[in-house]
């Protein structure tokens, strides 16, 4: 069984965790909560780690995401002066 699952509550759906506890209000349709056990997966792979750049830390959302916002934005600006 995965983590969250969505389930007919009333007249719409809910979200409910592996317990059956329900944890989120009644969406109107069922891909709208589908849509949101998706963002609620994402958010859980979240971590917290190091810039490989400045050092700072910031969330990541994968071991491909090693670099902050800060600096993925600069190197991009870099990327594009090349280009031009």
């Amino acid at each position: 069984m995965s983590v969250f699952n969505v389930s007919r509550l009333g007249e719409g759906y809910a979200i409910f965790d592996r317990d059956g506890v329900c944890i989120s209000g009644v969406f109107s349709n069922q891909h709208v909560a589908e849509a949101s056990v998706d963002h609620r997966l994402f958010q859980l792979k979240k971590s917290r780690r190091n810039c490989l750049c400045c050092g700072e830390e910031f969330d990541s959302y994968g071991k491909q995401n090693r670099m902050c916002g800060s600096c993925r934005e600069r190197t991009a600006e870099e990327d594009f002066q090349l280009l031009i």
